[in-house]
């Protein structure tokens, strides 16, 4: 069944009306991966009508026999212990009127809830109903306008592999989401999947995780089906099944590469690629280097022109310092490329810097092949093929007008079905060119997890060597670890788990003081609270040894000269020449971070599960252990004191002192420490 999700992508494709990408060989392929009484039925179904109908007689129709056979999957299906956290998970038990609100009527089981009236159009209705139930009875969800959001409250067992799913059915095409959400601020989702549902009774589901969860509070979880489709929906038999699972390390050493950075202005490479000491570089937000810049005229007579310099001076200052560039193709793109040429577009109005996807293929074709040629060989080792797309609103797997107009989408607009044959070109040629080069999926926004599922439907990954993400914190660093894992079982269930995920732009954007345990620890006790100026560094150190035990392969931090002021922002940076005028304490702590880690093996990580500590237990080439040690929960003034390790004989601290172990000891507290030799 190795190509199922493949073949499901192109029965979408029909059956939505939009053009097929994967083609009819792919779904050749597919039919022939599917073993048993399917194939069997395929084959003898399929063979007249390909050849007296054509190919979208043949696609169709082996479309309503995979549907068929996907609806009559059994909930067994998903290979895990038949024991299930839910209460009534078949919608089955007594129900209550609901009487909260106004806007939320009919009734529901006593063990389930609903979460719709924050909205301030909801208008939504239940009823336990007996047809067109699957077994027993199924719950019918009303849906006039706003959202609906179906609930129960669970506890998530500790380091844990959890799978939620649900049977729906709907009586016109709805776009529909599972979730197991953090029960309280900031609302992590520890998994979610949304998927466009018929009149079909269909099985969703999705793997939630809560490794990294040591606090208890952070385990009170929320199994939710929400929908902001009108309609009428039908589900039944929810199950919420979970599996202690250990925590899955990262084989080999850390990489100098892992550390990336990105250095807008070009004022700046030099001294930046100094001063970060990073490993590798992307290519984004920078000065005179992104495509509408290079490229700034049409072609004439067949003739193309491009300035050069800048992006010439970016790669010739990464080949001195060694470091790896990651350069971003798509994104930028000059407006006589772009559908914005003819403003006939949707949702221009909420183009942002409109860089559209290119009117013209051979546009695209001509800037990849000259750009990758010119640079074969040289510094860019890697090239990302756009930068947080978004569904354009009107597509059939939008899950909302409001979240497809999101302003954090780069503003492209075309359909993931053209991104895909835009990547997929842009594959073709690279290879072509450099057989050794890595391609990345275009960065997706971390409030867009439902277009990586997407595009990943459809075979995004497929011919990439890594998928691209971009994860902003403004939470607790530690609860990267099930926000990671997310991802990464999104990948497994498209068939891509050996494939590295890279967090191509990340920050610590804000820091909400009152969910930071230390600060909540300090207030308890009437002591000093550890402010943002110094959450911020130890926030960002912290960042980078979760992101590695948790798997992502890079992190790229934006920005090295940024002008945000962000908790992370690394360097005083001069608005008005927009000038980096040194290192601050958050930049000293990602190059601390990055002496810790480079080249080390990650051989156990403890996450919190006794008594709070946080500790990367580290092997270098020669044999030699060394520790990363913190407690988020600690502020300086209630340090909790830990044992050196056998043979360390120094600790160093995240503002680059290092000194012998004290005879007093040591004392962890939220602010990362290195223990060693």
């Amino acid at each position: 069944m190795v190509f199922w999700f493949h073949c499901l992508a192109v029965c979408d494709q029909v059956l939505i009306g939009h053009r097929i990408v994967l083609g009819v060989i792919v779904f050749e392929e597919c039919l022939g991966s599917v073993a048993g009484p399917v194939w069997r039925a395929l084959q003898g179904a399929l063979r007249p009508v390909r050849w007296r109908y054509g190919w979208q007689a043949l696609l169709l129709t082996g479309c309503s026999i995979m549907s068929q056979a996907q609806a009559q999957k059994p909930a067994a299906a998903s290979a895990v212990p038949a024991v299930s956290i839910l209460k009534d998970g078949g919608f089955d038990g007594a129900t209550r009127q609901l009487a909260d609100c106004t806007r939320v009527s009919g009734s529901l089981p006593m063990s389930w809830g609903d979460n719709s009236c924050w909205h301030p159009l909801a208008r939504v209705s239940y009823e336990a109903v007996v047809a067109p139930a699957r077994s027993g009875k199924a719950l019918q969800v009303t849906l006039s306008e706003g959202v609906f959001q179906l609930v129960q409250h669970v506890t998530m067992p500790v380091d844990s592999h959890l799978r939620a799913g649900i049977w729906v059915r709907a009586q016109s095409p709805m776009m529909v989401k599972v979730s197991v959400r953090q029960g309280g601020a900031p609302y992590l989702e520890y998994g979610a999947r949304t998927l466009r549902v018929g009149d079909e009774w269909t099985w969703l589901d999705v793997s939630a995780f809560s490794h990294g969860l040591w606090e208890q509070s952070s385990r009170q979880a929320v199994f939710m089906v929400s929908s902001a489709t009108p309609g009428i929906l039908w589900v039944d038999d929810a199950s919420l099944i979970g599996k202690v699972q250990p925590l899955s390390l990262p084989k080999g050493e850390v990489p100098a590469t892992f550390f990336g950075t990105h250095i807008m202005h070009a004022r700046n490479v030099k001294g930046g690629l100094v001063d970060s000491q990073a490993g590798a570089v992307r290519i984004w937000d920078s000065s005179e280097s992104q495509w509408f810049q290079v490229q700034k005229s049409r072609p004439q007579g067949g003739k193309r022109t491009y300035q050069w310099s800048t992006l010439d001076d970016r790669v010739l200052q990464a080949e001195r310092q060694g470091t790896d560039l990651l350069m971003v193709l798509g994104g930028y793109a000059p407006a006589w490329a772009s559908l914005s040429e003819d403003a006939d577009i949707e949702g221009l109005s909420d183009c942002y810097r409109c860089d559209e996807t290119p009117r013209r293929l051979g546009d695209w074709q001509n800037w990849v092949s000259d750009l990758v040629g010119r640079y074969n060989g040289r510094a860019i080792r890697s090239w990302e093929i756009w930068n947080e797309p978004n569904f354009p609103p009107r597509h059939p797997w939008c899950p909302s007008t409001d979240a497809c107009r999101s302003g954090l989408g780069s503003g492209y607009r075309g359909t993931p079905e053209q991104l895909l044959e835009l990547q997929n070109e842009a594959i073709r040629l690279i290879r072509q060119i450099d057989a050794t080069a890595q391609v990345v999926t275009a960065g997706i926004s971390y409030h867009h997890r439902n277009y990586l599922d997407y595009f990943l439907r459809i075979g995004g990954g497929k011919k990439a060597d890594a998928i691209g993400y971009h994860i902003y914190q403004e939470g607790p660093p530690e609860l990267l670890m099930p926000h990671v894992l997310a991802l990464r079982g999104l990948m497994q269930d498209h068939g891509l788990a050996n494939k590295p995920l890279w967090s191509t732009e990340s920050a610590i954007s804000e820091i909400a003081l009152d969910l930071d345990p230390a600060v909540v620890a300090a207030r308890q006790k009437g002591l000093q609270a550890p402010t943002r100026t110094e959450l911020g560094p130890a926030y960002l150190a912290r960042f980078f040894v979760v992101g590695w035990a948790s798997g992502l392969g890079r992190i790229y931090q934006y920005a090295w000269d940024d002008q945000h002021g962000w908790p992370s922002s690394p360097t005083y940076f001069n608005r008005r020449n927009n000038a980096t005028t040194g290192v601050n304490a958050s930049g000293e702590a990602f190059r601390q971070a990055r002496r810790w880690l480079t080249g080390q093996t990650l051989i156990r990580m403890e996450t919190g599960q006794t008594g709070g500590m946080w500790r990367a237990v580290l092997k270098d080439s020669k044999g030699r252990e060394s520790q990363i040690v913190w407690h988020p929960a600690k502020p300086v003034d209630m340090g909790i004191g830990v044992p050196p390790p056998a043979g360390a004989t120094q600790v160093c601290r995240i503002d680059g002192v290092c000194q012998p172990i004290p005879a007093s000891g040591l004392k962890a507290d939220f602010r990362p420490m290195w223990i060693g030799p």
